[in-house]
């Protein structure tokens, strides 16, 4: 399965906090952590699931795999790629026909009259 971001995410070193995580190929990638593990001082693990990868990618990461750097703008990113699919979507679904411009509530009231 793979999961999406929020809109508005926060972003920090804490359960459901969004950051750069560093995968086992070396890349950095936007990761959610789902649980962070503190039992032994200094040595914080974070469980993470890389956005737009599937859960069989999450794995538990050391402190020094995850970067708040840069962050913002591969977010930015996310969401911009994110509203061009489902705009691309919308013109493949409602395209130049005379249900242009119409959500699906609309698109079944006029089609029920």
């Amino acid at each position: 399965e793979i999961h999406s971001i929020d809109m508005k995410p926060h972003i920090g070193l804490e359960e459901d906090g969004v950051v750069k995580a560093q995968m086992k190929d070396g890349s950095w990638r936007i990761a959610k952590i789902l649980a962070v593990d503190r039992k032994i001082p200094n040595q914080e693990r974070f469980y993470v699931h890389w956005i737009e990868f599937n859960r069989r990618m999450d794995r538990w990461i050391t402190k020094s795999e995850v970067s708040l750097n840069s962050i913002e703008i591969e977010l930015a990113r996310i969401r911009k790629e994110k509203e061009e699919s489902k705009d691309a979507e919308n013109e493949r679904v409602f395209g130049n026909d005379e249900h242009a411009g119409m959500d699906q509530k609309s698109l079944l009231a006029h089609e029920n009259a």
